[in-house]
């Protein structure tokens, strides 16, 4: 395990892009057996989501829809829906563009749920 929370080796590999969902209200996997290779929220309809997911073609990587009971951290005993991704092409992954599109249709698809957590208490918002 590189990590307590990646689990495997292609954990790590998508972690650059699907860390960036700890930023937001949707769930970045912690608390399933899979964190950073599952994401979602309640109310998301997982094979709604995985399809619209594959039609990207992002390379290296597919998903299937996943439901999921995060046993802690966000939405913790919560039913979610959302993908487990796997990654069928290592040296064609490019996992930072995959966290974006997965984001950005994440924003789309889910305008209700979807947001960007504020700063935590003591954190400033780095500026240019």
């Amino acid at each position: 395990m590189p990590s307590p929370s990646m689990p495997r080796y292609e954990t790590a590999l998508l972690y650059p892009g699907t860390c960036l969902f700890e930023g937001t209200a949707w769930s970045e996997g912690r608390g399933t057996a899979d964190p950073f290779s599952i994401v979602g929220a309640p109310g998301v309809d997982a094979e709604a989501f995985a399809a619209a997911f594959n039609r990207m073609n992002l390379p290296g990587v597919a998903a299937t829809p996943a439901y999921f009971v995060p046993s802690s951290s966000k939405h913790q005993g919560k039913l979610c829906g959302g993908v487990h991704l796997h990654i069928t092409h290592r040296a064609a992954l490019r996992p930072v563009e995959l966290g974006y599109r997965l984001l950005a249709l994440a924003a789309e698809t889910d305008p209700a749920g979807f947001s960007v957590l504020p700063p935590m208490e003591g954190e400033e918002i780095a500026t240019l």
